[in-house]
């Protein structure tokens, strides 16, 4: 692998990325994709030295890959919201694939309406390393109201950005 590319980067719009831990040697990266925040779903990673002095703006969105719940995916939803509306954005956790798959497939139904049937689909099998032992993420998924995670997206109170 390119020391320089951030692994397992892929868009999810054209203002929104994910990937897996970012290290110091990807700032370049990020800052040609114009990235202005990131949302680490990391419970034991704070980032504040991997971006340091980068310009990037950091939120802290813990979720343990065992311990999923609709509060803690529509905080990350929220999380996005806000930082979107200061540019691109990227999400990850430690591989981007479990907690950042979870967070993408539910972006995927409450906010581009996508069927649940497709987003567990790119979720498990969209070429991003799903590890089958979170065998309570596709549970989750299958227990989701989008509906419901959509309205209380639409009414949650904003998140403070963190530089």
């Amino acid at each position: 692998m390119d020391e320089l590319q951030v692994e397992n980067l892929h868009r999810i719009t054209p203002t929104l990325y994910r990937s897996a831990q970012p290290r110091r040697a990807n700032m370049a990266a990020l800052q040609s994709l114009g990235i202005r925040t990131v949302v680490s779903l990391r419970s034991f990673n704070d980032d504040k030295k991997v971006f340091a002095g980068s310009g990037i703006r950091l939120m802290r969105v813990p979720i343990n890959t065992w311990s999923i719940d609709d509060a803690k995916v529509l905080r990350a939803l929220v999380a996005m919201r806000e930082a979107e509306k200061h540019g691109p954005v990227l999400i990850h956790c430690m591989h981007g694939a479990d907690r950042t798959g979870v967070v993408a497939a539910v972006y995927r139904m409450a906010v581009q309406d996508w069927d649940k049937d497709s987003a567990r689909h790119e979720m498990l099998r969209g070429g991003y390393g799903y590890h089958t032992l979170w065998r309570n993420i596709p549970r989750y998924i299958e227990r989701l109201d989008a509906q419901k995670m959509r309205h209380a997206l639409a009414h949650a109170p904003a998140i403070p950005l963190v530089s």
